[in-house]
């Protein structure tokens, strides 16, 4: 797979261990290969800075500030060389272009999710019986919410704190 050709390219260009990398110790040692993997992920794969962020167990802003600091970094010979090395050692990679269509927006998702809703609501027909929690279809009983504390009497309602609790 190609992070583990990339996570044992970083470790031998840098002298570190994949756990060392993924560790969350933050030393100049270790933020090098980080920066530099983060740095070629984002460069020939289409994987987005969270997706990174996950990859290296960071936050997606740590990925971010990597990126923006590259190119200064970059100005310091040792580092120069070091990622010189771990690009040769992974070698064969070409950028990866992003997908020409951008996946749907979570407005697009939902809209499509209550068509679904709704169309399932037709087949089904209208309810029997409607309770305070439940609709019942034709012997079929669906939970529409779960019931508040107000609308269960107290005994059920201490009943539930206390397996919560305990």
């Amino acid at each position: 797979m190609i992070l583990d050709r990339v996570f044992e390219a970083a470790c031998e260009a840098f002298g570190v261990t994949k756990m060392e990398i993924l560790s969350a110790r933050r030393t100049q040692r270790l933020v090098a290969p980080r920066m530099a993997i983060a740095e070629f992920l984002r460069e020939t794969t289409p994987m987005s800075f969270p997706m990174i962020g996950r990859i290296l167990r960071r936050d997606h802003t740590s990925v971010l500030h990597w990126v923006k600091r590259f190119p200064q970094r970059m100005e310091c010979p040792d580092f120069a060389a070091e990622v010189a090395q771990f690009r040769r050692l992974v070698g064969g990679f070409e950028p990866v272009e992003a997908p020409e269509t951008e996946p749907p927006s979570f407005t697009e998702e939902l809209k499509a999710l209550r068509q679904d809703l709704e169309e399932i609501k037709k087949r089904l027909g209208p309810p029997e019986v409607v309770y305070r929690d439940r609709v019942v279809y034709r012997d079929r009983i669906t939970r529409v919410r779960a019931p508040t504390m107000e609308e269960l009497d107290r005994e059920q309602a201490r009943e539930i704190r206390e397996r919560l609790r305990g």
